[in-house]
Parts: structure tokens; C-alpha cells; sequence
């Protein structure tokens, strides 16, 4: 599993959380209509959110197999220095 797949897997779980959270009966009562629209603005923002995270996800695997589809042998020169006290000799 990819890392950025884990987070977004994280977020959703999260998300999903909190729209639970939410759903028990709150006092919006309480709250003034600003408020109450905000509350309502929230929510279909999570909504959304929650939506697109799926296609992320997959679109963030295709990446990674194009990304690794091809894969290039590189060289890197390498130079190693060994230090021998003298008394070793």
C-alpha cells in the first residue's frame, strides 16, 4: 500500500467519522441561521470530499504504475577510500 493511499484511506475513515458525528441530533436551534447554513455547508463539503477520494486513490496508483512501467537502469559513479593505520601494516 502506498503511503499517500494510506493517507487518503486515513482522511475517508476520518470524514466518515465525523459525518456519523454529526448525524445524531444536534440542538441547531441553538444556532443562528448563519451558523446553521455554515453547519449545512460543512457537511456537503465533507460530502464531497468523501466522494472524490476513491477516484484519488486510483488515479494516484495509475501514476505510480506509469511512474514504474518503463524503469530505466541509471549508473552512478562510486569512489570507496579505505583509511589503514600505519601500525596495521
Amino acid at each position: 500500500m502506498a503511503i499517500s493511499q494510506a493517507i487518503l484511506e486515513e482522511l475517508q475513515r476520518s470524514i466518515k467519522k465525523e459525518m456519523t458525528d454529526t448525524e445524531k441530533p444536534l440542538r441547531l436551534d441553538l444556532f443562528s441561521n448563519d451558523e446553521r447554513e455554515q453547519f449545512e455547508r460543512n457537511r456537503q463539503s465533507l460530502k464531497l470530499r468523501l466522494k472524490q477520494i476513491p477516484d484519488e486513490i486510483s488515479k494516484e496508483q495509475e501514476i505510480i504504475r506509469q511512474r514504474y512501467a518503463d524503469p530505466q537502469p541509471r549508473l552512478f559513479p562510486l569512489a570507496i577510500a579505505f583509511l589503514v593505520p600505519p601500525k596495521l601494516f
